[in-house]
């Protein structure tokens, strides 16, 4: 077959089907891609399926937008093997969805896909140790129909909205709410309610505003366009977390409600958003200076331990607005999604390196003419501040799994195997220095790729005669789950037989855990016994600091062995003591085959 005929037999093969709630999916044909790969790109990876963007893609998706808006990803099969030992694998390789309307820059889109695969794919042949790609066996374009939210008829408020008392909910039989929730801020009827056309008429051209721009019902992204025309600013609220916000509001500002009750929705005007919020907030009658964007109070009190008033909601916002909104996203229902599960098996393996640190402190008394001067200013308090904690000295140690790390690797990159004590100025500064070049070390470290050494006769037997993954506890064959021979990268030592998803999640840390302790009151005591050879009071700190880093390290080693011994989890990959009780608590319960249930509403 010589290429031209080829080509015009794969581009014969591209057709649409239903499948499922996608609306579209673009097929390529299993085995003429196959035979082409096989002929005439062998060796060249993923990279041959960017050449269809162009002539096809483009063309579906500007074709599926002319009517709504729409989300697509790609999804590729391929097959893989592994000459040496002649492993033959199926990958699936897919991207996630991405919105698109009749405005967007497809070949943009597509582009940032295409890419998202072929890093995909690379990090597959990275981990997998020797994979070569065989054959393309499918290229999918997936098309979603996006339904936007939008206002139309009316939809009485819930109860506990009603009660408020925040919110005016217009009662229209049209499918304007949008214009009439607006217009109700220059209502000025005792019972703004109730909907009269001639009014609202009326209301309109008192506004000045122009909704011509917009269609109706109104979606929210035709919002935007609204507020450019008409210089003003609209958020638009939900139950649940904010919809549409704006980062800076007009003076002509607009704070709306949208409910929805799966069939549609509708608008409403928010006119006390201080009531509207409060009660999720506090018990406290009194009104608040709430942050639109993170639901963040601030008390009207003067306080001077934290912002407060509107000049602490001006500067929270200067870091608010820098964040994106959150979302709260909950779990699909679905036989396959109804429990959860313990998915972390990346946390049952001990961290190679962990720092333990602590600083030190010296109590500098404030100058005496600053501290007059301080207390002849007005005082919202009587508390005066006579003394200043600065960090003096600091100490760090970092402790190293040497079953992973050999000590050569240590000094190869001279990462500093006893305590550290540095103390003098700029303490603060040094020890965020010293941090950084440790952790650039240890990356390097992290980076090593060592191919696996080979199998002793018993470790190739136990191998084979493997039945379930030694992680997630999952049999082989009943799951159709593909066994491989798991190896540490950094030692090239095999370590045991897992799945191929397992082998997939199990990757080195991609941070450096620093636990800092204060000592208690008690240490003084023993530190007392043994400071008869010290000199100075730098000594006396130096030695405190010591102590206090060697006993950290010890008690939280102890813990984290004992962890990983009766819980086999490591602690350390947990931010928090209730995270690392719930990871055990998901892991438990696998064991146990108790499920529980996914909350989804």
């Amino acid at each position: 077959m010589n290429t031209a005929s080829s080509v015009e037999a794969l581009e014969a093969s591209i057709f649409f089907s239903s499948i499922s709630t996608l609306t579209e999916i673009l097929i390529m044909n299993r085995n003429i891609i196959t035979k082409k790969q096989r002929m005439n790109t062998i060796g060249s990876g993923l990279i041959e399926i960017e050449r269809f963007r162009k002539d096809y893609f483009l063309t579906w998706l500007k074709q599926s937008c002319i009517k709504t808006s729409i989300k697509f990803n790609l999804h590729v099969d391929a097959t893989y093997i592994r000459p040496i030992t002649h492993d033959k694998q199926d990958v699936a390789f897919k991207t996630s969805n991405v919105l698109a309307c009749n405005s967007s820059d497809f070949a943009s889109l597509l582009n940032t896909k295409f890419d998202k695969i072929l890093a995909e794919e690379s990090e597959f042949i990275a981990k997998g140790s020797g994979w070569t790609l065989v054959s393309i066996d499918g290229l999918q374009l997936r098309i979603n129909l996006v339904n936007p939210l939008k206002g139309g008829a009316y939809l009485d408020l819930p109860k506990f909205i009603r009660e408020k008392k925040a919110i005016i909910n217009v009662k229209n039989k049209d499918k304007y709410c949008f214009k009439y929730s607006i217009l109700t801020k220059y209502d000025t009827r005792s019972n703004k309610s109730l909907f009269n056309q001639k009014y609202f008429d009326f209301l309109e051209k008192k506004s000045g505003l122009d909704f011509k721009c917009i269609d109706f019902p109104t979606q929210i992204n035709q919002i935007k366009k609204f507020e450019r025309l008409n210089n003003v600013s609209v958020n638009v609220y939900s139950t649940i977390f904010p919809l549409f916000i704006n980062n800076k509001e007009e003076k002509n500002h607009f704070d709306l409600f949208l409910i929805n009750n799966h069939k549609t929705s509708h608008y409403c005007y928010i006119k006390d958003f201080s009531r509207f919020i409060r009660s999720q907030k506090t018990k406290n009658c009194s009104k608040l200076i709430i942050c639109k964007r993170c639901f963040t109070t601030f008390g009207n009190k003067p306080c001077k331990s934290k912002l407060w008033g509107e000049t602490g909601l001006t500067e929270h916002k200067k870091m608010c607005s820098k964040n994106e909104l959150g979302r709260s996203i909950m779990f699909e229902e679905g036989k396959e999604n109804k429990f959860i599960f313990f998915k972390s098996y990346k946390k049952t393996f001990r961290i190679p390196f962990v720092i333990y640190a602590d600083f030190e402190c010296i109590l500098k008394p404030k100058q005496t003419n600053e501290f007059t001067e301080t207390s002849k200013k007005p005082q919202v308090s009587k508390t005066y501040i006579t003394h200043l904690h600065e960090i003096m000295s600091y100490a760090f140690y970092v402790k190293v799994d040497y079953n992973i790390i050999s000590e050569k690797l240590m000094q190869q990159f001279k990462i500093p195997t006893n305590i550290i004590i540095y103390r003098g100025i700029d303490a603060a500064k040094k020890f965020i220095e010293n941090m950084i070049d440790i952790s650039k070390k240890i990356n390097d470290i992290y980076q090593i790729n060592v191919p696996m050494i080979t199998l002793t006769e018993k470790e190739e037997k136990e191998f084979q005669i493997a039945k379930v993954c030694k992680i997630c506890l999952l049999s082989f064959e009943e799951n159709e789950l593909y066994k491989v021979r798991d190896h540490c990268h950094i030692t090239g030592k095999y370590r045991q037989c897992i799945c191929f998803k397992c082998n997939f999640e199990i990757t080195n840390p991609s941070f450096v855990p620093i636990f800092f302790h204060n000592l208690s009151y008690d240490s003084h005591f023993i530190i007392r016994e043994l400071v008869y050879f010290i000199k100075t009071l730098g000594e006396y700190s130096d030695l405190y600091l010591k102590t206090d880093v060697a006993i950290l390290t010890d008690v939280f080693e102890n813990f984290r062995d004992l962890c990983l011994s009766t819980l086999s989890l490591d602690p350390d990959h947990h931010m928090t003591a209730p995270g690392f009780a719930f990871d055990y608590m998901l892991k438990y319960t696998k064991y146990t085959k108790v499920k529980l249930d996914k909350l989804t509403d």
